[in-house]
């Protein structure tokens, strides 16, 4: 329902939810992150400039999103926020069109 939604976007108080549930899901991932969301963040970051090993940073990021989708639901609440454009064209990308593996 969130991703279907993603493309005509939210309403404040469903912003406000994606939010909540992206810090949730970064509180219960710390044992494997020092900041969840900043990994995420810094793996998009990586995976929009470089060309050469593109597809391990696809999977990775869509790995992710089948374990903690609200973190990449919330990166992308920021992306639309902040006008970034090519960020949020990778992120419709890969929440739109999940992984069928």
């Amino acid at each position: 329902m969130l991703r279907a939604n993603a493309l005509s976007g939210w309403g404040e108080s469903m912003k406000s939810q994606v939010k909540n549930a992206a810090d949730m899901e970064a509180e219960l991932s710390k044992h494997l992150f020092n900041d969840p969301q900043g990994f995420v963040k810094s793996v998009i970051a990586i995976m929009i400039d470089e060309t050469h090993g593109r597809e391990t940073l696809i999977g990775i990021i869509k790995e992710i999103n089948k374990r903690t989708p609200f973190m990449i639901l919330n990166d992308y609440r920021i992306a639309l926020g902040t006008n970034s454009l090519r960020r949020v064209d990778i992120l419709r990308e890969l929440i739109i069109k999940p992984s069928t593996e």
